[in-house]
């Protein structure tokens, strides 16, 4: 679930993946596994994120 919602901030903040992944220091390849909905071990890059949205 968390996935697709940081799929849909993505979207709402009009994020390009490469312009999101800058932003928020996350890496290219987690981002594209976020769009796709394959999970991730990385919580911390989850968190992160999450964090760069004020969530």
């Amino acid at each position: 679930m968390r996935y697709i919602k940081l799929e849909e901030m993505r979207k709402t903040y009009k994020f390009t993946q490469v312009a999101f992944s800058k932003e928020a220091e996350a890496g290219l390849h987690f981002v594209c596994e976020v769009k796709q909905g394959k999970t991730t071990h990385c919580i911390d890059t989850v968190n992160i994120v999450f964090y760069f949205f004020g969530s």
